[in-house]
């Protein structure tokens, strides 16, 4: 599962506050309900709790350690959920919390992707308004402590919300309460499986631009990315990534 949680904050890394990535942050955290303290989160708000919650949602995660808005909130959470470690030398996929005036108040939050001797490596939201990785020494001055969630043993890899949309999308799950049931028994949450489904199905209805008008916005814009990025957001908008890449290959050829 950790591994889950990094690689979906991998896919979010480079993310600026305004552009659609940070929207997409935001908009994922509104879509699950009941929202935490019942606040609708604004694209003004500060975002590194959101942005943990999102990623906990996305893999799966959200069960073990929590969904927040706050980071003082998480804390809380860590603690009444008996995984708050305070500063220990941390393993990745734990979760790092900052206080930077040392007044007792956790004032920011990130997940530790890698750990290599006395260095500690995180992903972050909302640091210099982005998604970006940060290194530190593991016991930094600032740094309040770390959670470590527990996390299900790895007897086997757990796939991800959107793998599983798909699967569900390509009928593998079945329909209706057999469908919950089914992802319900595997250790998933059917709910956000749903969601991310039609989130799918939505962008799908959306996408009616041509091959060739997709193939040139790969090439002037940003919105596709690269790589498996690209691979990814051209099949959840219902499009052939090969077909548009042979095409996009033609173009700049």
């Amino acid at each position: 599962m950790q591994q889950n949680i990094l690689n979906h904050a991998r896919s979010y890394i480079g993310a600026k506050e305004g552009d659609y990535k940070h929207k997409e942050i935001i908009d994922k955290y509104n879509a699950i309900r009941p929202l935490p303290v019942g606040y609708k989160a604004k694209l003004t708000d500060e975002w590194c709790a959101i942005f943990l919650t999102v990623i906990g949602d996305l893999s799966g995660a959200s069960t073990y350690f929590g969904r927040e808005c706050g980071v003082q909130r998480f804390i809380r959470i860590f603690k009444d959920k008996a995984i708050w470690l305070g500063l220990v030398k941390p393993k990745p996929g734990d979760i790092i919390v900052f206080d930077w005036q040392k007044d007792g108040w956790g004032d920011h939050i990130g997940i530790v992707e890698q750990v290599n001797g006395n260095q500690v490596t995180t992903i972050e939201g909302n640091t210099s308004k982005s998604v970006a990785r940060r290194t530190y020494a593991y016991n930094h001055w600032r740094i309040a402590g770390y959670a470590r969630p527990n996390y299900p043993s790895s007897g086997g890899t757990k796939k991800t919300i959107n793998d599983l949309a798909h699967e569900v999308i390509n009928q593998k799950w079945g329909n209706g309460n057999d469908r919950t049931f089914k992802l319900s028994e595997a250790g998933y949450n059917a709910e956000l499986v749903q969601r991310e489904v039609n989130r799918i199905l939505n962008t799908r209805q959306q996408g009616t631009k041509s091959n060739e008008a997709i193939a040139k916005e790969v090439i002037n814009t940003s919105k596709w990315g690269n790589g498996q990025v690209r691979k990814q957001r051209l099949a959840d908008a219902g499009y052939d990534y090969q077909i548009i890449q042979n095409l996009v290959n033609k173009l700049i050829n």
